[in-house]
């Protein structure tokens, strides 16, 4: 995953959303469709239902008219025979066209079968009719053929109920099949009563079975009140209320009536005209309740179809505001993020630290813009500070490698000098050795004696002066070596701070770097951001320790050229101590020259004291000549090391010239 880009990130981290989100609109979608499709298929089951129910009300007419005309010898119905017939193929060509577009995926086996059962036996029609018209078949045979059929058709109706889905829908359909079965029952009663007007008497079974009609009427016509809206109760209560509904019920109690004898005096064409307009009254209450269930799965289906318009738009709709939303927070997360990292590069690549990042918003991003410009400010305060110290360091680096340049001068001018005074003293010990062996001639002598004395104090004086001048010079070498160790102290405090500044930056990478890792995979681009300032951190302190340990070295050589001068001065000072000590013998000497001839005998005494002093002198002098050589020694390091020094300054003023602040 770390080596993933962050976009990659932001598309695996909406993908599954999206992905199940497609996947739900998907399924939406198939069961909005679905439920479409079966109510569409309802409405084209219920348009077969109807033109179903139209035809065996077509059958029904033509049964009761091809009875009633074999029944009577061709005598009558044979002119509304030929009328019937055609309405009949008329309609049961529309069935066939509406069973054609029924879409047969996923219907029953029964339906097909019921249909095919039914459509099997109209096959017969044609022959049927043919054996009518020649009278080669009875009444009742024919009646009976006409009967099946329709009744195959009826079947096919509750097998049409079981596909549809809707509540409402059950309940249109079982109220229009209870009305076609009354119809078709009132049907029966017109065809059986037919060849019984025209007999004028009925048989017991014929008049059970009269019976049996008008009873299942009755129960068909219960079921359909159960079923049936309003609207429709009323207008078939309206429908039913005209003079050929009475008609036929005067003929049903004429029957009832006058079952045992008969002669009834009913003439079969009336019987069969009003019995004809009560069922084609019973058709318009039929057509009422079929327009109704026609609208009923036409709105559904047209519902259902608006319903998957919408479901499919608005999942459309969220997908592509999710597409949207996701582009958008992709761009408002890698631009602010390639924006820091740009910012970045270049201030590595030009080391700028005047580069800033455009920050917008309150977000982590931008939070992690502020940090990074604030982090800039400090470190560009930083160099600029490191600058002017690196360049008032390199200042007095030079100040200091003139100073001890000029210490170098007079200690070897010290050196010199002591070396002078020693050969001096060798030769005052020679002389005074020879006023030892030239005691007894000492009278002769005094007056050589007395001008070498004199010489000896006028070497005493200036070597006195000579040494108070070093002794003075010596103090100044301190003076300007103190104020050295002073400023290699100040540039170690600077050093120092520099170092924690250093120090403290790397923590705050760290700890950047830190916080990045526990913020995840997505902050990996501030994590890097946090690495490379962390390294620069890290760069900068071990600059600084470099500098550090050379300045403790520079710290350290001049403590040791003030101790050594120190001592020097120390030693100066004694050795102008001596040296007035030697100018009091000298005076001495010459008074003693001049009492000569009046203390000869004390001048073994005071030679040997004087012999014995002029060792010790000669040892001092020794000694302030060595020291001497030392302060030069100790002088040039410390100028060996100031030059260091103000090159290391130069280097680190060019160091941070590298930076732009």
């Amino acid at each position: 995953m770390k080596n993933i880009s962050v976009v990659s990130k932001l598309i695996l981290l909406l993908f599954m959303p999206l992905a199940g989100l497609i996947v739900y609109s998907a399924s939406s979608a198939q069961q909005s469709y679905q439920q479409w499709k079966n109510l569409a298929q309802t409405d084209s089951l219920m348009r077969l239902a109807v033109s179903l129910g139209n035809l065996t009300h077509y059958l029904q007419n033509e049964r009761g008219a091809t009875a009633g005309f074999v029944q009577s010898g061709g005598e009558k119905f044979a002119q509304y025979l030929q009328g019937y017939r055609a309405e009949t193929d008329q309609n049961l060509a529309l069935f066939k066209e509406n069973y054609g577009r029924i879409n047969m995926a996923g219907m029953p086996n029964s339906f097909r079968t019921a249909v095919e059962a039914a459509l099997s036996r109209l096959n017969g029609l044609k022959d049927s009719r043919d054996a009518a018209s020649r009278f080669k078949i009875s009444a009742p045979e024919v009646a009976g053929y006409y009967t099946k059929t329709i009744a195959g058709l009826l079947d096919v109706i509750p097998v049409i109920s079981g596909q549809a889905a809707d509540v409402q829908v059950v309940k249109r359909m079982a109220a229009y099949h209870a009305f076609l079965d009354a119809k078709e029952r009132t049907g029966q009663e017109r065809v059986l009563m037919v060849p019984i007007f025209t007999t004028n008497k009925i048989e017991q079974a014929q008049y059970q079975a009269f019976i049996g009609h008008l009873t299942a009427q009755q129960v068909y016509l219960e079921h359909f009140n159960e079923s049936a809206d309003d609207e429709e109760k009323a207008f078939y209560k309206n429908t039913m209320a005209g003079t050929y509904v009475d008609e036929v019920d005067a003929m049903r109690k004429t029957v009832i009536n006058k079952v045992a004898e008969g002669n009834f005096g009913i003439e079969p064409t009336q019987w069969l005209v009003s019995i004809t307009a009560r069922i084609n009254a019973m058709k318009d209450v039929e057509n009422l309740v079929a327009t109704h269930t026609q609208e009923l799965t036409a709105g559904l289906a047209a519902k259902a179809r608006v319903a998957l318009i919408i479901n499919i738009s608005f999942c459309i709709a969220v997908i592509s505001l999710t597409v949207i939303l996701g582009m958008w927070t992709r761009s408002s997360i890698i631009g602010p993020i390639r924006a820091l990292h740009q910012t970045i590069s270049l201030v590595q690549r030009n080391n700028d630290l005047t580069q800033r990042m455009a920050v917008s918003g309150k977000d982590e991003i931008a939070q992690a813009g502020e940090a990074f410009n604030l982090l800039m400010s400090s470190m560009q305060g930083v160099i600029r500070n490191l600058s002017g110290n690196a360049e008032r360091m390199r200042q007095s680096a030079h100040k200091v490698a003139t100073a001890t340049t000029q210490v170098t001068s007079s200690s070897q001018a010290q050196s010199e000098a002591a070396a002078s005074m020693v050969a001096s003293m060798e030769q005052m010990i020679v002389s005074i050795d020879q006023v030892t062996e030239y005691t007894s001639e000492a009278y002769n002598s005094s007056l050589q004696n007395g001008n070498l004395s004199s010489k000896g104090s006028e070497v005493i004086l200036q070597v006195v002066g000579d040494m108070r001048l070093i002794a003075n010079t010596v103090n100044q070498s301190l003076a300007i070596i103190h104020d050295l160790g002073k400023q290699s102290d100040e540039i170690h405090t600077i050093v120092q701070v520099i170092k924690n500044i250093a120090d403290q930056t790397n923590l705050l990478a760290l700890n950047a770097a830190i916080g990045a890792e526990r913020a995840g995979d997505q902050s990996h681009g501030f994590a890097v951001v946090a690495d490379e300032v962390r390294k620069l951190a890290e760069r900068t302190t071990q600059s600084m320790q470099v500098i550090a340990e050379i300045i403790g070295k520079i710290q350290s050589g001049t403590k040791n050229a003030i101790s050594s001068v120190e001592v020097g001065v120390t030693q100066v000072n004694q050795g102008v101590e001596l040296a007035v000590q030697a100018g009091d013998a000298i005076s001495q000497i010459s008074a003693g020259v001049q009492r000569i001839n009046h203390v000869m005998s004390n001048i073994s005494n005071a030679i040997s004291k004087q012999s014995t002093a002029n060792s010790d002198i000669a040892r001092n002098v020794k000694r302030v000549a060595q020291i001497s050589g030392e302060n030069h020694a100790a002088a040039r390091e410390t100028a060996s090391a100031a030059c260091n020094l103000e090159n290391l300054a130069a280097k680190l003023g060019s160091t941070v010239a590298m930076f732009k602040a």
